[in-house]
């Protein structure tokens, strides 16, 4: 990374950042606004910006400069701790996997909370349960 008097250059760092949080802004504004029981509008006016913005980052309509994110996290008394760290080497079992992935379904999942995506996986495993009671019924019937 390019580096301007010892710090790092603001444009690589936007760049990065917008790459990570594409998915996750709305998730982690919203958990910080909840967990702080602000409304929408409330943290808004705390942190100086329209409550239509807040409800366009949470919706993923909108992705904030990290400027707008850290005054939002702060003013819902959280803080944005951004730094670099090592990536490992990718696997060749896992990357020879990757080819076969349909991205658009991985991102609508990402784009799901956690309660949400809990949700899916309960719903999942009941049908599963379903349909092997179904199976071993009609295996008794014969």
């Amino acid at each position: 990374m390019a580096a301007r008097g010892g710090r790092v250059d603001s444009d690589i760092v936007q760049y990065i950042f917008d790459i990570v949080t594409d998915l996750a802004t709305a998730d982690l504004l919203r958990t910080a606004r909840e967990r702080a029981s602000l409304s929408q509008r409330e943290l808004a006016a705390r942190a100086h910006v329209t409550q239509a913005t807040v409800a366009r980052i949470e919706s993923s309509a909108a992705n904030p400069s990290i400027q707008t994110l850290q005054r939002l996290l702060n003013a819902a008394g959280c803080a944005l701790r951004v730094e670099p760290f090592a990536v490992a080497e990718p696997d060749a079992v896992v990357e020879a996997y990757k080819r076969d992935v349909d991205r658009t379904l991985l991102v609508e999942q990402l784009r799901k909370s956690p309660a949400q995506r809990a949700r899916n996986l309960v719903a999942l495993a009941r049908l599963a349960d379903e349909a092997r009671r179904a199976t071993l019924a009609a295996m008794h019937k014969r």
